[in-house]
């Protein structure tokens, strides 16, 4: 009986070490460490002083995979040559994750007739909250700050999708293709959708933009997004897309609507970061 005692109260300081060796699980909304830039950031570019330019404020929707960063930016239209109501632009870099420093390259997409190469470099703050540096073109340059959204992050959706969407049958009109970056915001999805304008007001913009949000059940593998256009060649209106997503969540299949009489099918597919879709991505 002593014997049973000892070796019942030995299991019992045994247990703890046992439950410590395991390996602790990520919380659910805890991004890899080789994404951890993918999310939602806002930020404010400055003008050198005594330029009289006030500071502008933009929207990004960053994607990182390991090195890579790449995503699009929003913001006022304060110098295009075309009267539309924002400028957008592409981004692609590099970030090291020893010194926390971020490079990268934004192209306006020729939307507002802009579509110049700005060079910017900044440092990742400690928490990973704030990225602050310089940009440049040519001589001119100035400072800039990025704060990340805290409700954003990288999960199961995140990433560079591109897409196609068909016409009703019989409407005599060619698929459209677009290209889409998206973060997860909580328990719902946020991100930026273009596509080539072939149905704009204004004929010399070469994009239609628009912002997009959406939900994923879990439990039906439905996914829900609104697309809502942000009057780019004078285009405002909202598309619905449902869609059915696949088994490893990198291909989306279903259907888009403007109102119940006008509708027609969509797909989507993840993209890897490569060479091509990198070149790909304006």
């Amino acid at each position: 009986m002593r014997s049973l005692k000892i070796l019942s109260i030995g299991l019992l300081l045994l247990a703890p070490t046992w439950g410590a060796s395991k390996p602790n699980k990520p919380a659910p909304n805890e991004a890899k460490p080789q994404e951890r830039l993918t999310c939602l950031w806002r930020g404010v570019y400055h003008y050198p002083e005594g330029s009289g330019q006030e500071p502008v404020r933009f929207d990004t929707v960053m994607i990182q995979d390991g090195a890579t960063v790449v995503g699009f930016m929003k913001e006022p239209n304060t110098f295009g040559k075309r009267q539309e109501p924002w400028l957008h632009a592409a981004f692609k870099g590099r970030f090291d994750e020893k010194s926390g420093k971020v490079t990268f390259t934004k192209t306006y997409d020729g939307t507002g007739g802009e579509g110049h190469d700005v060079e910017y470099n900044a440092t990742l703050g400690r928490d990973g909250a704030k990225l602050e540096g310089t940009w440049a073109i040519k001589d001119l340059g100035g400072n800039f700050t990025l704060e990340r959204v805290p409700t954003t992050r990288s999960g199961a959706f995140s990433g560079v999708w591109s897409g196609a969407y068909h016409y009703p049958e019989g409407s005599g009109k060619d698929a459209v293709s677009f290209n889409m970056v998206l973060v997860h915001d909580g328990q719902q999805l946020v991100g930026f959708m273009k596509e080539p304008n072939t149905f704009g007001k204004r004929g010399d913009e070469p994009w239609l933009q628009a912002g997009v949000k959406g939900r994923f059940d879990e439990r039906s593998g439905k996914l829900t997004l609104t697309k809502a256009y942000d009057g780019t060649s004078g285009i405002d209106h909202a598309v619905e897309y449902n869609g059915q997503v696949g088994r490893d969540k990198g291909r989306i299949d279903g259907i888009w609507s403007i109102s119940d009489d006008f509708s027609g099918r969509f797909t989507l597919e993840r993209r890897k970061l490569d060479a091509k879709t990198l070149d790909s991505l304006k």
